[in-house]
């Protein structure tokens, strides 16, 4: 469907546009080399993902896996820094272990529904979305981006009431009320569609 107007979210990144800190490296790597507890493992990963270390994140994360080859957690975030760095086919099997390690697991299908997005997947992006959101209906990144990938595929309607649900969980997510907004305006709703473009502007300034 064609917009005049775009219709977007931006998913928190694990990853810093700021300089490496030094501290936070050796932290990390501090416990890289620790006990190897999932926890630790888990951490030093994300905080080198932070740090602007995918690679070594992602080297990390694939060595836990020898030690823990089904612990969800560690999958779940192996597979969303493949994904993030495009390497898709990975990504896949892990989010297919991560899956089938904790089948209940919302935030798991969440991203397994933006690695789905990236590729352009939108059919298989909007079944995780709906998985996510299905799992803990108060997700409300799942609820935004489950609005967004409807209204690629021509739902709008449907869009409209994922986007008002987002908004009922959260009512101070800028991104579910301007998105939400660009829907009102393409349903001829001017009156709503201001309304929720200020509440997104109070909320975010830079939004």
């Amino acid at each position: 469907m064609d917009r005049a107007i775009p219709i977007s979210f931006t998913d928190t990144a694990l990853h810093s546009d700021d300089a490496p800190s030094a501290e936070g490296l050796a932290l990390a790597e501090s416990l890289a080399r620790g006990s190897g507890e999932p926890d630790a493992v888990l951490q030093a990963a994300r905080i080198f993902a932070l740090e602007g270390r995918r690679e070594r994140a992602i080297e990390l994360l694939r060595q836990a896996t020898l030690a823990h080859p089904r612990h969800p957690e560690i999958l779940e975030l192996l597979a969303d820094l493949l994904s993030r760095g495009g390497t898709f086919e990975e990504a896949d099997l892990s989010f297919r272990l991560a899956v089938e390690s904790a089948p209940d697991r919302a935030e798991t299908w969440y991203r397994r529904g933006l690695h789905h997005a990236r590729q352009g997947q939108s059919p298989a992006a909007r079944e995780a979305y709906e998985k996510a959101t299905g799992l803990d209906p108060s997700h409300v990144k799942g609820w935004v981006n489950l609005g967004l990938v409807l209204a690629e595929l021509g739902d709008r309607d449907a869009a409209i009431v994922a986007l008002e649900r987002a908004v009922r969980v959260d009512p101070r997510c800028a991104e579910a009320h301007s998105n939400l907004g660009v829907l009102y305006a393409e349903s001829g709703l001017r009156a709503e569609s201001i309304a929720e473009f200020r509440r997104a502007i109070a909320l975010g300034p830079d939004c």
